[in-house]
């Protein structure tokens, strides 16, 4: 017998009976999901910065300096907490299943914002990905996962 609210609590014999960790919303994947988005478009806007140095002192210096380093080094922070927020509720192998998304925010956003193109391969690719993830779903969310320990 699980206490009730998901809390942690004793049986009727006195054995403590732990509740599983809550599940995932879609709040908590698409605050993944827009981190690590921008954490990328970041990398990119980092990249446009650098495009012109050989990499050495110089081009460390202009890195150190760019805020789009800066941001990327904080999404990367904060994206780095939400994730383990997210192994405290699922398990490994759902949760990693699910950051293929990844896959496709980064190239959609990337078509958006700086205008790269996405060919017919990329968007079939875009395409499998979303499907394998469906295919891969768990009707029963994430009642199996129990965590190590």
């Amino acid at each position: 017998m699980i206490a009730a609210g998901g809390q942690n609590g004793t049986d009727r014999t006195g054995e403590t009976v732990v509740a599983p960790p809550p599940s995932v919303g879609w709040r908590l994947w698409a605050l993944f999901l827009a981190l690590a988005t921008f954490t990328q478009l970041a990398f990119k806007w980092g990249g446009t910065d650098l495009e012109k140095l050989d990499f050495g002192a110089e081009w460390f210096a202009v890195l150190l300096r760019s805020p789009a380093a800066g941001c990327a080094i904080l999404g990367y922070i904060v994206m780095f907490g939400v994730w383990l927020h997210i192994l405290q509720r699922t398990s490994l192998a759902r949760a990693f299943m699910m950051t293929g998304l990844v896959y496709v925010t980064v190239p959609l956003a990337a078509w958006v914002i700086f205008s790269e193109k996405i060919s017919i391969y990329h968007g079939a690719g875009i395409a499998l990905i979303i499907s394998g993830i469906v295919l891969m779903g768990d009707p029963g969310g994430d009642q199996g996962s129990k965590p190590h320990g």
